[in-house]
């Protein structure tokens, strides 16, 4: 084999502005490492026959690390599953400036895997495969001290008109006091990057952060399909969690569409504080533009509208990043290994026109239209969180340490009737 590269590195860039009277602001382009053609790819885990034909245009075959950064002592390289790729891996050698580490320890997870360097001091990574040069990682800063006790927001996105991304961050400003969003592009065109950061500093918000993501999403799974081959929305998680927000003072993941509500009087931020294991859920209600007269460019005012047979939307949460186990993993529409359960309450407006219809035609209605009806709540809190004057946020005190006791001993409660009942239905399968 001759000398050549069996990995390539993109060299990482984090800038950093501050201006009078505008919120800290960082755009970061993290430091990836890919596979090149003549290298062993990522081999496709969905069986032939469940691929459509544009599976492998969608699948990441050759990333290694989305990003390698330091995380306190540690350095993390955050990537896709290795898969085939975890045996090769193995054999590679890695090093900090020069001078030969031990073997990180690689940690498979749903959707994504992290190596994790242990006191690492080196401010560069090595990897080296066998009968090629070596490619040289710039290890990124940690980003977590610039988000220390944050309310934070963020989310995966590409291409959503920065109208409606500006009107996400002002919601959730004034409905549930975020001050730091965090917002991950997964290769937009329609604007740059800086005008992107620019749609998200506005006033109210402390730190603004824009995360270059251009890494291919994958093919999506279904009620049919396997999840089994879309990990860049997973990684981008992990990514948040690990590099981002482990300081925040809460970590909410939605989407641009997604508007979260006060639960009961409280912000998700509050539940999640307050709750017995850092995490709130709740689900969502669909809310749709006029009707009689839809919009051809909705915007999130314009949804004011909702169906009394809709069924519930999934679930997204809010968390305190400290408090989840390490060995716990946040997705998407949960926590794996958080034993939080479910919320009963609504706690967001899924706006169902506010999409790019990148996955589903999302225009149009499923039902006749004159069995829509406006909502007066929605109505109301559009007006309010989104009027023309929105002032500061409104002060938010915690709740008085009976009602945070009640809440942990319901949350505890809950957790235990579901895992038993659980329990029981396992049982009975097993002893039939």
């Amino acid at each position: 084999m001759t000398a050549t590269d069996l990995l390539t590195g993109r060299g990482t860039r984090l800038e950093v502005r501050a201006h009078d009277g505008k919120p800290l602001q960082l755009l970061v382009r993290p430091s990836a490492v890919r596979l090149p053609d003549n290298a062993p790819r990522r081999e496709r885990p969905r069986p032939v026959e469940l691929r459509d034909a544009d599976y492998d245009k969608k699948f990441d075959f050759d990333t290694m690390f989305y990003d390698v950064f330091r995380s306190g002592d540690d350095v993390i390289a955050i990537g896709p599953p290795l898969l085939n790729l975890r045996d090769p891996a193995a054999q590679w050698r890695y090093d900090a400036d020069g001078a030969t580490v031990p073997l990180p320890r690689f940690i498979t997870m749903h959707g994504n895997q992290r190596a994790v360097f242990r006191r690492f001091a080196g401010r560069e990574l090595g990897i080296t495969a066998p009968g090629s040069v070596p490619v040289v990682a710039e290890v990124g800063a940690d980003l977590a001290p610039y988000f220390s006790g944050t309310r934070a927001v963020t989310t995966v996105q590409l291409d959503n008109k920065l109208e409606w991304i500006s009107d996400w961050v002002r919601w959730h400003h004034r409905s549930q006091g975020t001050d730091a969003v965090v917002v991950y592009d997964n290769g937009s065109t329609h604007y740059s990057l800086d005008e992107l950061l620019d749609a998200i500093s506005l006033p109210g918000v402390r730190v603004a952060a824009v995360i270059d993501w251009p890494f291919r999403y994958g093919p999506q799974g279904s009620d049919v399909l396997p999840w089994d081959s879309a990990f860049a929305q997973a990684g981008a998680i992990e990514h948040a969690r690990r590099r981002v927000l482990r300081l925040a003072a809460g970590m909410l993941s939605i989407d641009i569409d997604e508007m979260v509500h006060p639960i009961n009087g409280r912000d998700v931020y509050q539940l999640a504080a307050e709750s017995a294991f850092g995490m709130a859920r709740f689900h969502g209600t669909w809310a749709y533009a006029n009707p009689a007269a839809p919009p051809a460019a909705p915007v999130h005012t314009d949804c004011r509208w909702v169906h009394p047979l809709d069924e519930p939307t999934e679930r997204k949460w809010c968390a305190v990043p400290r408090r989840i186990p390490e060995r716990a993993q946040l997705i998407v529409h949960s926590g794996r290994g958080v034993p939080a359960p479910p919320s009963w309450s609504s706690g967001f407006w899924h706006m169902r026109p506010i999409s790019t219809s990148w996955k589903v035609d999302r225009a149009g209605f499923d039902r006749p239209r004159d069995t829509y009806a406006l909502e007066p709540s929605l109505d109301e809190q559009l007006r309010t969180y989104l009027g023309s004057d929105l002032g500061a946020a409104p002060g938010r005190r915690p709740s008085p340490w009976p009602v945070v006791l009640l809440r942990r001993a319901v949350d505890l409660a809950g957790y235990a009737w579901f895992h038993s009942r659980d329990y029981v239905h396992r049982f009975r399968a097993t002893h039939r």
